[in-house]
């Protein structure tokens, strides 16, 4: 917004242009976001911080984690902390997000344990299909059918094994 202000000693006019981009900077491979309602952006990247330590820290439940940032901000400047705090988590929640081919991928829920149970099942529907195992009962045709329609709902993201991030859906 451009403004003009006269000054009144020397009859000059003032003009400054003044608009405010606050946005918090990439991060988690998200873009920069782009925060129009806020006006510090010192105040922003405040906020900002706070989430990166509660991000980073994941003791402290976020209800009482924002109550301290509340008791120790003044409440004319939390709008600007807040929108910095909910926008970094906004980063890191899509950044969460999986793609429709990651979902396609997926292979397992749980531990390593979880996918060998469902390697072992897909390979026993597999020997069914094959016709190489045949079910003699109404009941166990039943069962096949009830077990591989689990197997088409189990996904796991990422690989199983020590030290992977497993992602529960």
């Amino acid at each position: 917004m451009t403004y003009s202000n006269r000054n009144p000693r020397v009859g000059q006019v003032k003009r400054a242009s003044h608009q405010n981009r606050c946005s918090i900077p990439p991060a988690d491979g998200r873009p920069p976001v782009e925060l129009p309602m806020a006006t510090r952006n010192n105040l922003v990247q405040m906020g900002c911080e706070a989430a990166e330590r509660y991000l980073g820290e994941g003791g402290q439940g976020l209800p009482l984690f924002l109550a301290g940032i509340r008791q120790n901000t003044p409440p004319r400047y939390w709008d600007d902390v807040e929108a910095g705090f909910m926008g970094r988590l906004q980063q890191r929640l899509d950044s969460e997000q999986l793609t429709d081919d990651e979902l396609k991928q997926a292979l397992a829920v749980g531990s390593s344990v979880t996918k060998d149970l469902h390697e072992s099942a897909s390979r026993l529907i597999q020997l069914a299909l094959d016709g190489e195992l045949v079910a003699t009962t109404y009941a166990g045709a039943d069962h096949l059918g009830q077990l591989s329609k689990l197997i088409g709902r189990i996904t796991c993201v990422g690989p199983a094994g020590s030290g992977a991030r497993e992602v529960w859906r």
